[in-house]
């Protein structure tokens, strides 16, 4: 039984200082003597990873409390100093967290931050790459991965961007000419295409603060035309998007690039049409800039496929 009860034991820890930290209490959670115990028993520890999981887990929420402290002293002085604890060395936890293919965002946005912020976007990118290869169907890891491009480039500054207009603004100043572009943008449509389709926002007054129409104008700005188009139409795939009118002007834009007779549309667009007849262009609150989509998409039929088809066969 005394198993059990130090597994329960370290867990009622760990809530304390997780309660803490949700109040913004990060003296209290640094203050906190409940540390979790690691009693020697005749028992194997690594035969119990609930047990080991708890140790870490506890480690890296103080790591983190020490953190937000350094954030809100204006990371003025140096975190590796003793100061904060030995807090680099718990957040650095994250690694084995990862490995263990657990979900590590919470951690792993400082981590980065702190890494970018002492010139080490190598280890981060390191890092981010095994989460991408652990967690392959998470959203979050590509975008992540978008950031970690974007501060490796040689004239990309250190500072994540914090909001769509900060991230348009870096790529356009910071990766013109890099042979990060590819690997920013790549990782960025994998992040939108993830989560796509999903309900519009209720109120959107600004189409620059929505990421997926920001990234399908990124696309769009750096000649990645079809990852731009496919973006647009997965927005549209919800029928919440089709009543905002710079959806259907940005896909009228990007079909303009692209050209009617590019075979990338033409599967897009019929894969979609008796959809997009049925629950699209039927809404009640289409927007009216819809329609002159709709009369260039009514243009490809089926018989466009088989030319395409054919001329690649030639």
């Amino acid at each position: 039984m005394f198993d059990f009860a130090l597994i329960d034991e370290n867990n009622r820890k760990l809530e304390a200082i997780l309660t803490m930290m949700k109040s913004h209490d990060w003296n209290a959670a640094l203050l906190n003597q409940n540390l979790p115990t690691n009693v020697m028993r005749l028992r194997d520890l690594s035969k119990e990873p609930e047990h080991l999981h708890v140790l870490q887990l506890h480690r890296l929420y103080y790591g983190l409390s020490h953190f937000a402290t350094w954030i809100e002293r204006g990371m003025c002085d140096d975190f590796t100093s003793m100061r904060y604890g030995g807090a680099v060395s718990m957040m650095g936890d994250v690694a084995s967290l990862i490995n263990a293919g657990d979900i590590a965002d919470v951690f792993l946005r400082p981590y980065m931050f702190y890494l970018s912020k002492t010139n080490s976007v190598d280890i981060a990118l390191e890092l981010l790459e095994t989460y991408a290869d652990k967690r392959p169907y998470h959203p979050n890891v590509y975008r992540y991965l978008a950031e970690g491009y974007l501060l490796s480039a040689a004239n990309a500054g250190t500072t994540i961007p914090c909001t769509t207009i900060d991230f348009r603004d870096a790529i356009n100043t910071g990766l013109m000419g890099s042979p990060n572009l590819q690997a920013t943008i790549d990782n960025l449509v994998k992040y939108s295409l993830r989560l796509l389709p999903t309900v519009a926002p209720p109120k959107w007054d600004r189409g620059v603060k929505n990421w997926h129409y920001m990234i399908a104008n990124i696309c769009l700005e750096n000649a990645f035309h079809e990852e731009a188009l496919e973006i647009v139409f997965s927005m549209l795939d919800h029928p919440s998007w089709c009543q905002y009118d710079r959806v259907w002007k940005l896909l009228d834009k990007c079909l303009l690039v692209v050209g009617l007779d590019n075979p990338f549309l033409i599967n897009l667009w019929l894969s979609r049409t008796s959809h997009w007849n049925r629950y699209i262009f039927t809404h009640p609150n289409l927007s009216p800039d819809a329609k002159s989509v709709w009369l260039k998409l009514s243009r490809i039929s089926v018989s466009d496929v088989h030319i395409v088809i054919l001329s690649d066969e030639s």
